[in-house]
């Protein structure tokens, strides 16, 4: 992966240059995944100001940290610091007491076949009809809470079940549950605002 910053540096690069403190290339690297990260906080933290708060701080632990994440390829550097974010968007869902105190781990995890289809299926009719990232973002902010963050984390962090229900303090059951609300939610409000787009067109 090559990075436009003047003069070219690969991936890998950047994390040396940040593990020897280059301040510059701190900045290159906030730049090239802020707006990404604020995307990833809010879609846990619907409140605009506790996202960014939550994605600065992310940001000082990323920097903070860098010295003991290990370059696996390109890309990793970007789940590693998205992984950052979840945890610290979930920590403050903790201390506003809505979810149980526990941290979470991404690994490599499978996600069941029959509603991962059903996801993938949701996922391409937003692709499909055009529908921009934001407005499916003001959807998913519309979701009860809980059934927002099981959403969340099993559709787009990909955790399983049995992780989801450790995270929000819930049981299994419970999680498959909300993520199967979730679906049928978002299915409607996408029906609703296709809908609306169309007659808003038609006219």
């Amino acid at each position: 992966m090559i990075l436009g910053f003047g003069k070219k540096q690969t991936e890998q690069q950047l994390i040396i240059d940040c593990k020897a403190q280059n301040r510059k290339t701190q900045q290159q690297v906030y730049e090239l995944y802020a707006s990404l990260m604020k995307g990833i906080c809010k879609r846990y933290v619907s409140d605009v100001a506790a996202a960014e708060d939550i994605m600065h701080d992310g940001f000082i632990k990323v920097f903070a940290q860098i010295n003991t994440f290990e370059w696996k390829g390109d890309g990793s550097l970007r789940a590693w610091i998205s992984r950052i974010m979840v945890n610290l968007s979930l920590d403050y869902l903790k201390k506003q007491k809505r979810i149980s105190n526990i941290s979470v781990e991404f690994a490599e995890n499978e996600i069941d076949e029959n509603e991962d289809d059903d996801v993938f299926s949701l996922f391409e009719t937003v692709k499909r009809k055009g529908i921009h990232k934001e407005e499916l973002l003001r959807m998913l902010d519309s979701l009860p809470e809980t059934t927002r963050l099981v959403f969340n984390l099993y559709a787009i962090d990909q955790l399983k079940h049995k992780e989801i229900a450790e995270v929000l303090g819930i049981a299994e059951e419970a999680s498959r549950t909300r993520l199967k609300r979730a679906r049928l939610q978002l299915k409607e409000k996408l029906a609703i605002y296709c809908n609306y787009s169309q007659k808003t067109v038609n006219v």
